[in-house]
């Protein structure tokens, strides 16, 4: 399987990229993310780092326990469970305010031998399982995890309740090409053409199988939508993944309305 990532500042953001991207392989599990640090927080590349930087060590941490004797559920809610116990520990730890930590989270797990995966969003982004897009747009008001973070007490039916209640969730059984991004897609914008979509600069990223054998694949895509007079006003934080085997694909929607922008 081929994890294919791409972070990029966007044109609007001056200074940092607010986008931060995790990705996690052995042979049985995948575990990525995607963060988007809300430009309206304080110091928002900061929370969206930290966030990430939180994963990563709850992952290394554990990396010996993910064998394949764990269902994809039970690394789903340790996972979900730790890292937001820990955010809110680093919360009262650094004394910082929930606006210091406004930073979405995507998570991905996925259980290579049972071939079971799901994916949770906590604010804005996009998720594309197969060709079935998601486009999450809470109107700038998006429940990012520090929202939910202060609910978790440290046992751990805390975050059962909360999953069983949380809407953006998605489980599938095998795939071919799933793609988790932070919403910046959104944002493309031709410098010339006013009538191009943002659309066609984002289906070249998450649909076009072009250079799929490459590493650098979405670098490259990235270069030549830049030389096609494509600017990325937002912020780029992207994982896609192929899988080339051949897999039984079934997909259920925890949340089955797709949710538009309201850009489209």
């Amino acid at each position: 399987m081929q994890i294919k990532t791409i972070l990029r500042k966007g044109v609007d953001h001056k200074v940092y990229c607010e986008d931060y991207l995790y990705s996690f392989q052995n042979d049985n599990w995948i575990i990525a993310a995607t963060f988007d640090g809300c430009s309206d927080g304080i110091d928002s590349h900061f929370a969206s780092s930290l966030s990430g930087k939180i994963l990563k060590s709850i992952i290394q941490q554990s990396a010996n326990s993910l064998t394949d004797s764990l269902s994809t559920e039970d690394v789903y809610n340790f996972i979900i469970f730790n890292f937001l116990l820990t955010l809110e520990e680093m919360r009262l730890k650094l004394s910082l305010a929930g606006n210091e930590l406004l930073s979405t989270m995507i998570l991905l797990v996925y259980n290579k031998q049972s071939e079971v995966g799901k994916v949770i969003a906590m604010g804005d982004g996009i998720v594309v399982i197969d060709g079935e897009m998601t486009i999450i747009d809470q109107n700038n008001e998006p429940e990012y995890p520090i929202t939910y973070a202060g609910k978790i007490t440290g046992h751990f039916q805390d975050v059962i309740t909360f999953l069983e209640t949380h809407k953006n969730q998605w489980t599938f059984r095998g795939f071919k090409d799933v793609t988790i991004s932070t919403d910046g897609h959104q944002q493309w914008k031709h410098k010339t053409d006013i009538n191009k979509k943002f659309q066609e600069a984002m289906d070249f990223f998450i649909y076009d199988t072009e250079m799929n054998n490459l590493e650098v694949m979405l670098a490259r895509k990235y270069n030549i939508l830049k030389l096609k007079g494509w600017e990325n006003h937002d912020d780029l934080g992207m994982i896609r993944i192929i899988n080339n085997e051949e897999k039984n694909t079934e997909t259920e929607a925890i949340d089955n309305g797709r949710i538009y922008s309201e850009n489209e």
